[in-house]
């Protein structure tokens, strides 16, 4: 695991001390048919001590489950977006972070990737957001990365996924400000931890040294998600909707027209050839 030095914006003076002594809050986020990998997930981490986990779960039996850490039972009819209110509601008042990790995600070592994860979060004070590097994820490198956090594996990024992903203090302190009522799918609340992150001066990060695997598929309406997000966002203060709207016109794909233009741009470059100095 390569290390992650400390930023050039030093944390003040005990605040770093804070860091080092506090466990990150870890909520594994699990549904029906998930419990053997929830578990798993749990076993590999209720072990360090620089975690608290605890498993946020519902099954169609309404079912108790259990493993190691603490296991938390909400309705069937829980979907992310409430379990991820039930897991914020949670977090003690002393963690720094808390991560949210997707029961159906894959990783080759759990306990090696939420070390670099601990590692980043007491090294740099000030993170707003982490993640690892995911497979099929919309946020590919090319729309989302912005610059290379000097001296580390650690990518500065417009958009994350909420497949793993950590959320700092001043992160969750405005999250608790939110209206979860209406989203229970879920969409739309790293949209609005991004917005405040960079309101306030915080790092969006990508964890290059991490990977995790995560199916392609999804579970649930497509358009109902979408009709939440929307509702969701508009609890984001104006400053907020303005960056997010940078954002989107940041990862914003190319249209079809666009694709076309710039490939017949780079067909004329190549059919003049070089051209004389």
């Amino acid at each position: 695991m390569s290390s992650i030095p400390l930023s050039s914006q030093q944390a003040p003076h005990g605040a770093a001390d804070f860091h080092a002594a506090k466990p990150l809050d870890v909520a594994i986020i699990s549904w029906q048919g998930q419990h053997e990998n929830a578990a798993h997930i749990a076993r590999a981490l209720s072990t360090s001590p620089d975690l608290r986990v605890v498993v946020i779960y519902s099954n169609a039996a309404e079912a108790p489950e259990t493993g190691a850490g603490e296991w938390i039972q909400v309705p069937n009819a829980h979907f992310f977006g409430w379990k991820f209110k039930r897991a914020l509601d949670g977090v003690h008042g002393d963690s720094p972070a808390m991560v949210i990790i997707q029961a159906d995600a894959r990783a080759d070592d759990w306990a090696a990737l939420m070390s670099r994860c601990v590692e980043c979060v007491r090294a740099q004070p000030n993170l707003g957001l982490w993640t690892p590097k995911v497979d099929y994820t919309p946020w590919i490198p090319r729309r989302v990365d912005i610059a290379r956090v000097a001296g580390t594996d650690l990518m500065q990024v417009a958009r994350t996924d909420g497949i793993v992903l950590a959320l700092t203090r001043p992160v969750l302190e405005r999250l608790r400000q939110l209206d979860y009522a209406s989203n229970n799918l879920g969409w739309g609340i790293d949209c609005i931890a991004i917005a405040h992150s960079f309101a306030r001066g915080l790092l969006v990060v990508r964890d290059d040294g991490g990977h995790v695997h995560h199916p392609r598929s999804r579970g649930y309406d497509h358009r109902a998600a979408t009709a939440q997000w929307r509702q969701f966002l508009q609890q984001m203060t104006e400053s907020e909707k303005c960056i997010n709207a940078f954002v989107c016109r940041f990862t914003e794909e190319p249209t079809l027209g666009q694709r076309f233009k710039a490939l017949r741009r780079r067909v004329r470059t190549r059919l003049k050839g070089p051209q004389p100095a």
